[in-house]
């Protein structure tokens, strides 16, 4: 019950004070000094994206073109020459009863005429000549002892041929295929009835 006069008391002499406080500048001829007004907080800085701009363009060095020249574009190769006729390289399969030997064929065309070097199965060259007529081909080949062999046959196309080969001892039927490399020695058949039969290097022509 006591504590309730002083706050009464305390009440009526605040407001008071304050009376009495402005009187004594008004005596003093002074103006009292106006209340501060409160100021508001600096506004933050904007953030700015460090990112270029999709639309800038990128910054280049002076000279880094003459530093790396662009590549020179390649030439094209040179096409193959064109094949004349049949002539070639061709691998004769020779029919012996049950038994299959192989021999080859090198072969040069100019118009009908056929040469070249005829290769046996014991890798022993010997000059070749022939005449194509249409479809057919008949080459002639020169053997060391004087004899000859004649290959006669039927062209399908300019990649096989069918037919028979004639020796001093009889016919022989036989088919050929062509085979498209320039190198003779790399057309030689390596299975083992082929045309090595044993011997790794043919001879020189």
């Amino acid at each position: 019950m006591d504590a309730q006069p002083s706050v009464v008391v305390k009440r009526v002499l605040i407001p008071f004070a304050a009376l009495s406080l402005a009187a004594a500048f008004a005596a003093a001829g002074t103006n009292m000094p106006p209340l501060a007004a409160a100021t508001a907080p600096p506004a933050p800085p904007l953030l700015t994206d460090a990112s270029p701009s999709p639309s800038a363009a990128p910054t280049q060095m002076p000279g880094v073109e003459s530093l790396f020249p662009a590549a020179p574009h390649g030439s094209p190769s040179p096409p193959p020459p064109q094949r004349v006729g049949i002539e070639g390289v061709w691998e004769l399969a020779i029919q012996q009863g049950a038994n299959t030997t192989y021999a080859h064929l090198k072969l040069k065309q100019r118009q009908d005429a056929l040469t070249g070097t005829y290769l046996d199965p014991s890798n022993k060259p010997s000059p070749a000549v022939g005449v194509v007529d249409g479809g057919n081909v008949r080459i002639v080949v020169s053997l060391r002892d004087g004899s000859s062999i004649v290959f006669e046959a039927r062209l399908d196309g300019t990649t096989d041929m069918v037919g028979m080969m004639t020796t001093p001892t009889g016919e022989i039927p036989f088919t050929g295929d062509y085979r498209p490399k320039e190198n003779f020695f790399d057309n030689l058949n390596e299975n083992p009835t082929g045309l090595t039969n044993g011997l790794t290097t043919p001879p020189p022509l």
